[in-house]
C-alpha cells in the first residue's frame, strides 16, 4: 500500500518553495558597483609652433586600470573639464591615480560637417591627484604623432 506524505509536510514543502522563488525573484541581476570618487580636472591643450585641433577634439585620460576614463571636448581655446562616465552617468572630474593621455581629434568639412582626425598619444603619464587638479599638454613636446 502506498503511503503519502503527512499534510503538514505538503504545507512545509509548499512554503520552502514559496520561499526560494520569491529569494530568486527578488535577485537584481546588476552588480552596483560603488560611485567613484572623482577629482576636479581642467586643462587647456596648447601649441607656439603649430595650431590647435580643433573645438570639439576630443581628449581622454585613461587610468592604468582602464575601468574609469575621463573625457571632454576641447573649447574654442583648447581648454577642457574633464567628466568620469560611469554606469551612464558622467561625473565631473577624474578618479585620482597616474593616467595615460589621448586626443583625438576631428576635421572641419564643408558645412560645418566633421571627420575623424589623427590620434595623438601625449608622452608620459598625468597624475590626477585628490584635489583640483589643472593640466597644461604642450602639443609642441609632442614629437610624433
Amino acid at each position: 500500500m502506498l503511503k503519502l506524505p503527512s499534510p503538514r509536510f505538503d504545507t512545509l514543502v509548499g512554503v520552502v518553495l514559496l520561499v526560494v522563488i520569491g529569494l530568486v525573484g527578488c535577485r537584481d541581476d546588476k552588480v552596483k558597483r560603488p560611485i567613484p570618487k572623482t577629482y576636479p580636472v581642467t586643462g587647456k591643450v596648447i601649441s607656439q609652433h603649430g595650431k590647435l585641433p580643433p573645438a570639439g577634439s576630443l581628449i581622454q585620460f585613461q587610468p592604468d586600470n582602464a575601468e574609469y576614463i575621463a573625457q571632454d571636448n576641447l573649447g574654442e581655446d583648447g581648454s577642457f573639464s574633464l567628466m568620469t562616465l560611469f554606469d551612464g552617468q558622467r561625473l565631473p572630474g577624474a578618479t585620482a591615480g597616474p593616467h595615460r593621455v589621448e586626443l583625438f581629434t576631428i576635421v572641419l568639412g564643408p558645412n560645418n560637417s566633421t571627420g575623424p582626425g589623427e590620434l595623438i598619444v601625449i608622452k608620459g603619464q598625468f597624475t590626477v591627484e585628490p584635489k583640483e587638479n589643472h593640466f597644461i599638454i604642450d602639443l609642441d613636446s609632442q614629437a610624433s604623432r
